[in-house]
This record gives structure tokens, sequence and C-alpha cells, in this order.
């Protein structure tokens, strides 16, 4: 669901501006894992685990992720309340949800609860 919640086409090109030109990137969002992988000037986002070390991993929880791609939470706060833990360097997490970020949608996001 975060997945194709936040990796349209267009993301993906602005992933490559910001992001370093080669690296993996993996979240972990509750139950749900994906990774995107920049090789080559080509930004491609995968369900599951990255099948090499990260160069970035994000743990959190659906809320906090939300939060983080709306723009209400930044990266590093999120990290210092402890609601999301980061192994690589803070620069690329903060960079990552300069991407994922959501807040000109002019829909608000709601949590449903799965059924």
């Amino acid at each position: 669901m975060v997945r194709e919640l936040l990796l349209g086409p267009k993301r993906f090109k602005d992933l490559l501006a910001v992001l370093p030109a080669m690296g993996t990137y993996q979240f972990e969002v509750g139950d749900e894992c994906f990774h995107v992988q920049a090789t080559q000037g080509v930004v491609t986002a995968h369900s599951g685990p990255a099948p090499v070390a990260a160069d970035l991993l994000v743990e959190c929880d659906l809320q906090t992720f939300i939060a983080l791609a709306t723009g209400e939470l930044s990266p590093p706060r999120a990290v210092r309340r402890g609601l999301a833990r980061i192994r690589g360097e803070p620069a690329l997490f903060a960079r990552a949800f300069n991407v994922l970020n959501f807040s000109g949608f002019a829909r608000k996001f709601e949590l449903v609860p799965a059924t």
C-alpha cells in the first residue's frame, strides 16, 4: 500500500535530482517493506527488502511515514522523538522525504483500519 501511494513516475525523476546517482534505500513501514534502487540514472522501486545492504534504512509506523510525507513531521524530529529509526546518513533521510513530500496535496490523508 505505501509503495503504491508514494512511488509514482514523477517521484522517481525527483528522486534522481536529490539522491546520489547510485544507491539503495529501504523503507520498513509497519508490516510493509519496499526499497528503491538508483543505478546509472535509473530509479526503480521494488517490494520487499533490498537484495544488498541499503545505503539508507528507514523504520517507522504508517502514521509516522504519512506525517513525514505530508511535511507535518521533519525527519530530524522523527528521529529525535523516537518515531523513526534510520541506518545511514541523516542527510539521505532528509533528502528522501524532501522528494516523498505530499504537503501540496489538497486531499488529507486518513488512516483507515484494514478489514
